[in-house]
């Protein structure tokens, strides 16, 4: 998967304004797949160290949403203290 680790706005305390994470989900097996394993990555921890992806989103809803194929679908929800969200055209952000 690839994945950079960005700071758009590296003056500004407020994480929820910055950028800390871009990814492409389409890269993994699944959206799903690739927000856990993108969070682990962004919070330095293993994927099994984090609550389960379910308390936070439905799993098969949101690869059944974002695998449709329209590109302007965006879906964000809170996982595991970052804010996430995800484009139809393949971008993941964590803040």
């Amino acid at each position: 998967m690839s994945y950079t680790n960005v700071d758009t706005d590296s003056d500004r305390t407020d994480r929820t304004d910055r950028v800390s994470y871009l990814s492409d989900w389409r890269t993994a097996d699944s959206a799903a797949t690739a927000v856990v394993l993108s969070v682990a990555d962004n919070e330095n921890c293993t994927p099994m160290a984090l609550p389960e992806l379910s308390t936070a989103v439905d799993p098969d809803a949101l690869d059944a949403v974002l695998e449709g194929g329209d590109e302007s679908v965006v879906v964000s929800f809170s996982y595991a203290g970052c804010e996430v969200s995800l484009r139809g055209d393949g971008e993941l952000v964590l803040r």
